[in-house]
């Protein structure tokens, strides 16, 4: 038994403009919780060592020195950035990727197509949305093919129909029983069109 096609992505910015938005949220979450931290340093550090250390260090050169740990704090920050927008990427992929499949199959299902499951990767994410999609598709095709059914069969009784009318001497009874089967199969078709909702008033 073949083994099903394993599903891999090299492009890492699929729907760039929704990865690019988490990453920068992501970035400037990094740098707020950086100022908060810079901050409390500094202002604790403040509190608990100006008064000690005034004596012995002159109070330029104290702030100096807290200066010189934001400054540090601030550029370990900036030499980090760039780590974490990769690992934002990264991570947003497992979102951005699945959105990208789950939006080319729900195109694919609007055209008509209903033959294809939609498949993610293993660490993926969305798979429960992946389900009922391919739940959905499911039922579409099982009705779908309980109203081809119903129109075949209608398309026999209308044939069956025509064949008893051009007949020289049909028999009327006959006639009747294949208008009446075909008044059921069109019945059958109306009740499972009406089980469609068109509209919020239906």
């Amino acid at each position: 038994m073949e083994k099903p096609k394993r599903i891999r992505r090299r492009q890492y910015l699929i729907k760039t403009r929704f990865q690019l938005k988490y990453t920068g949220i992501i970035i400037l979450f990094m740098f707020a919780v950086a100022w908060a931290a810079g901050y409390t340093v500094y202002y604790t550090g403040w509190l608990l060592m100006g008064e000690k250390l005034a004596n012995v260090y002159p109070q330029g050169r104290l702030i100096a020195i807290m200066r010189t740990i934001n400054a540090t704090l601030l550029l370990r920050v900036l030499l980090i950035a760039p780590f974490i927008a990769l690992l934002s990427v990264f991570l947003s992929h497992k979102v951005a990727g699945p959105l990208y499949r789950i939006e080319r199959f729900i195109k694919q299902v609007a055209s008509g197509d209903l033959s294809a499951k939609l498949k993610l990767r293993r660490g993926d994410d969305l798979k429960d949305v992946a389900e009922a999609i391919n739940q959905m598709t499911d039922d579409l095709k099982n009705r779908v093919n309980r109203l081809k059914a119903i129109t075949n069969t209608a398309g026999l009784e209308i044939g069956r129909l025509k064949t008893r009318i051009g007949e020289s001497n049909p028999d009327i009874n006959i006639v009747k029983k294949e208008i009446e089967e075909l008044a059921k199969n069109i019945k059958d078709l109306d009740n499972h069109l009406s089980e469609y909702r068109l509209s919020a008033e239906d």
